[in-house]
C-alpha cells in the first residue's frame, strides 16, 4: 500500500490553517509537520493523524496542535510528512504560508501609487525595486518549498521578511 495523494490541499485565508489532502488505502497514522526546517529557529511536531479530524481527505493542521507555535499566524516555510497506519510509509509535501510578507506588498505598493499619502516614512515605502525584489524572493520561496528546497526557501523566506522589516507604517492590513 501507499499514501496515493499527499499535498496541500489550501491555507486559511488569514493564515492560520493548513488544509493537507491526503489519501492512503490505511489511512495516516501521523503528521510531522516541521516549521522553517533547515533554519536554527526550526520546530518539528508530531501529531496523530485522526486528532486532525479528517473530513473528506482533508486533514486541517492549525495552532492548536503546534505548541508554541504563534497561533494567529502560521506564517513561514512548512515541511510536511505523513506516515501511512501499518505500512510506515511516507510521503512529503512542503509550502509557505506568507501574510507578512502579502501584508508589507500591499501597503509598499499602495504607498508608491498612492504617492505617499498616508505614510509617515515615505522613504521606505515607495521603492519599487524593492517591492518587486520582496514578491520575487516570496514567490521563489514557494516555488523552493513545493520542490523540497526546504533550507534554500527558509532562506528566501527570511531575507523578503528582513526586506519587509523596514516598513513604513503606511495604512492597510
Amino acid at each position: 500500500m501507499a499514501i496515493s495523494t499527499f499535498k496541500i490541499d489550501s491555507t486559511s485565508e488569514d493564515c492560520t490553517s493548513i488544509n493537507l489532502k491526503a489519501i492512503s488505502s490505511n489511512g495516516l497514522d501521523t503528521v510531522t509537520v516541521i516549521k522553517n526546517p533547515g533554519s536554527a529557529g526550526s520546530t518539528t511536531h508530531t501529531i496523530v493523524a485522526n486528532l486532525l479530524n479528517p473530513s473528506n481527505n482533508i486533514y486541517t493542521i492549525d495552532g492548536s496542535f503546534l505548541g508554541g507555535v504563534n497561533t494567529d499566524s502560521l506564517d513561514g516555510v512548512w515541511k510536511i510528512t505523513g506516515t501511512e497506519l501499518g505500512s510506515g510509509l511516507t510521503s512529503e509535501t512542503g509550502t509557505v504560508i506568507s501574510c507578512i510578507i502579502d501584508c508589507c506588498l500591499a501597503k509598499k505598493l499602495n504607498a508608491d501609487l498612492s504617492g505617499c499619502g498616508t505614510c509617515n516614512n515615505c522613504g521606505a515605502c515607495n521603492n519599487i525595486d524593492l517591492i518587486a525584489q520582496i514578491f520575487i524572493l516570496a514567490e521563489s520561496a514557494k516555488y523552493s518549498a513545493a520542490v523540497r528546497e526546504y533550507s534554500n526557501a527558509t532562506e528566501k523566506y527570511n531575507k523578503a521578511i528582513d526586506l519587509c522589516a523596514n516598513d513604513c507604517t503606511c495604512s492597510g492590513c
